[in-house]
């Protein structure tokens, strides 16, 4: 689809992973180049084919950041709002919502098929 991009959203329950900024995870969990989804308890809990590119991704980030903490949020009766230590990835870029904004990583979902695996940082 022209104009559009696929929005995935996934979640951790780990208790010793969930709601702290990358930077404490990257340290307390010796993270290196890639977050493997996986290892830490992620699943798939919001997946949308049909995204606008009307903006920048960072203020894309931020309205899907908006969206996702309202009462009537898509899924609210499934998954949790958007917090801290969530992974968002728009076109197989992931972005960790830290503390203060969104912080670009790799990360891979050994779960998914080989060709999808890897969500790139810098493409």
């Amino acid at each position: 689809m022209e104009g559009h991009m696929k929005l995935e959203i996934y979640q951790t329950d780990k208790k010793d992973f969930v709601f702290f900024s990358f930077d404490h995870n990257a340290k307390a969990h010796q993270i290196g180049d890639v977050l493997d989804l996986r290892n830490f308890g992620y699943r798939k809990v919001y997946c949308n084919n049909g995204i606008n590119k009307e903006s920048s991704e960072l203020e894309l980030l931020e309205k899907i950041y908006i969206l996702m903490n309202r009462d009537d949020r898509p899924y609210a009766q499934k998954m949790r709002s958007l917090s801290v230590s969530d992974v968002v990835v728009l076109d197989g870029r992931a972005y960790y919502c830290d503390s203060m904004g969104f912080k670009r990583i790799n990360a891979v979902d050994t779960r998914a098929k080989a060709r999808d695996a890897v969500l790139q940082h810098d493409k």
